[in-house]
């Protein structure tokens, strides 16, 4: 083995094999290793935001330069969509690094438009009230109202089965460590929506899109979220800010940080800190 090892070193040359490897192939690679250490939802988000590289994406990644990256990341019209681009263009640069295809990691350098605060609004005591309003006869201002009432993230919502439901708690969650399987406190103004709409349910989904499957972000945003937030007068503020709103009403609870990192699925308080927005009355 070891007289081998010199043998392997003449006659190995990564560039035969991986300069020829396009950023989409090394972002797949890339993702066979990474998905081992995230959870669905996190594996989902990523994919999402690979779309948003396409133009780019049959290019040879040892090809590519900041420029080719920051003019997909500049036609996308959020702060959010830019950040979760950029992020996986970062980590498929840093794998091509790891395996001697680049030497350098060009998406280091994007920048990010300020134009959309990284801070969204949350809801305000009338919207939320006009939510709950709606919940006893429309199942998807309910949805509303539990991603507003407990803080979790939409696909954590989509991802609940009815063996996950416990009466005043889900056992659910995803993203991080802390977030994974967490206890989901179920506030008592949304226990008869939730009770509802597990009885209801005819599927093992209890938040299921019509037809039984599990419900789709995107479907959901487009077909159902945003239409009823017109229809109700409210604003339209994307899904993820049900979470924003959730975190603004702890505030003022009185409870140990550590209770509200648990409730939000938190494993520092700086995370905790960055969801919590002061609004004018609180001030």
């Amino acid at each position: 083995a070891i007289k081998s090892l010199s043998t392997l070193k003449s006659e190995y040359n990564p560039s035969q094999i991986s300069l020829q490897i396009t950023f989409e192939k090394c972002f797949d690679e890339m993702m066979r290793q990474h998905q081992k250490r995230i959870g669905r939802s996190a594996e989902e988000g990523y994919y999402y935001a690979f779309k948003h590289l396409s133009e780019i994406s049959r290019m040879k990644i040892s090809d590519i330069k900041t420029t080719h990256i920051q003019s997909c990341v500049d036609k996308l019209d959020s702060w959010s969509k830019q950040t979760k681009a950029k992020g996986v263009a970062m980590l498929t640069f840093k794998y091509a690094m790891q395996n001697d295809i680049v030497e350098k990691n060009y998406a280091e350098f994007i920048t990010i438009s300020r134009t959309e605060e990284a801070e969204r609004e949350p809801f305000n005591a009338e919207e939320i009230q006009k939510i709950v309003n709606s919940a006893a006869s429309n199942r998807y201002a309910a949805y509303i109202a539990v991603l507003v009432f407990t803080g979790m993230r939409p696909n954590e919502m989509f991802a609940l089965t009815k063996g996950d439901y416990h009466d005043t708690y889900f056992i659910g969650g995803s993203k991080t460590t802390a977030g994974k399987n967490r206890l989901i406190p179920i506030p008592a103004i949304i226990q008869p929506m939730v009770s509802d709409l597990a009885r209801k349910s005819n599927s093992e989904f209890i938040f299921s899109a019509p037809n039984g499957d599990k419900m789709d972000l995107a479907n959901f945003r487009k077909r159902y979220y945003y239409p009823l937030l017109e229809e109700l007068g409210i604003r339209k503020l994307p899904p993820y800010c049900c979470r924003h709103t959730f975190a603004t009403m702890l505030k003022s609870v009185n409870a140990p940080i550590t209770d509200k990192q648990r409730v939000m699925g938190h494993s520092s308080f700086t995370m905790t800190a960055h969801y919590t927005h002061s609004d004018i009355e609180s001030m």
